[in-house]
């Protein structure tokens, strides 16, 4: 078995995306990130505003809580959809990190 083969990165849930020149993102639980890491960011048309896999540096500002290098001032606000849940869920994926998953 390679390092790499059983390596899945966390996925968390997103709640809440401000708007601002540096967005502010919100995760459900504790996200465990690190100041530098780099993650991909989705959140679908759905929540008001759109960022279909968009990959940024993040700064950690909380236990749940980062700050990204993305620019969201000309987007809808983030808000959570109402109806059935036919559809992805804003979510935050690590793309770059320490993998501590590995064979031993």
């Amino acid at each position: 078995m390679g390092i790499t083969d059983n390596f899945v990165p966390k996925a968390y849930i997103v709640t809440d995306v401000t708007n601002e020149i540096r967005a502010n993102v919100t995760t459900i639980v504790d996200h465990d990130y690190f100041t530098g890491q780099v993650v991909r960011i989705i959140v679908p048309l759905a929540y008001g505003m759109n960022l279909n896999y968009v990959q940024t540096k993040i700064t950690v500002t909380g236990t749940n809580t980062f700050q990204t290098e993305i620019d969201t001032t000309g987007q809808a606000a983030f808000v959570t959809p109402t109806f059935p849940p036919a559809f992805t869920q804003a979510q935050v994926t690590p793309i770059s990190g320490v993998e501590d998953n590995l064979d031993p």
